[in-house]
């Protein structure tokens, strides 16, 4: 029989899943700043004037421009990063961004309450809920196996 999962051992567990998502958002389509910082360090995308021709575009049988899709290289993961990053992709999204902004983005509490426009008792209760459900489906997921 499978031991109990203590929740110091997967909130472990999900810090290094925010370390090596940190380490591979640009390969995994996530964004490594907030969408106002990377406007103002590249503010050139939005000048018009400068637009060039992106080499990754190709032209479909219409003549449209697409993009090429390109397989992603992450390389090895460790299975139990792996598990943790199948649950948390599966959080409703409120608690998703929590997860997100505390362990991925290292955002602290009062900031990430005040983005999201909630109480800092209430952030944290999210947090602490996506962790502990985190827990549970680590803990079925033990006992049956997978």
């Amino acid at each position: 029989m499978a031991q109990a999962v203590s929740i110091g051992d997967v909130e472990a567990l999900v810090a290094r899943w925010g370390m090596w998502a940190r380490r591979h958002t640009e390969r995994l389509g996530l964004p490594s700043s907030s969408s106002i910082c990377r406007m103002i360090e590249q503010s050139m995308v939005f000048d018009r004037k400068r637009k060039k021709h992106n080499p990754e575009k190709q032209l479909t049988a219409w003549g449209r421009q697409t993009r090429v899709v390109t397989a992603l290289k992450i390389g090895y993961v460790e299975p139990d990063i792996m598990a943790v990053d199948r649950i948390v992709s599966r959080l409703p999204n409120r608690y998703k961004k929590a997860i997100y902004r505390r362990y991925m983005y290292l955002q602290p509490d009062r900031i990430a309450a005040k983005q999201l426009r909630i109480e800092r008792e209430t952030y944290t209760g999210m947090v602490e809920a996506a962790v502990e459900y985190i827990a549970e489906k680590l803990e079925l997921s033990e006992a049956i196996g997978v």
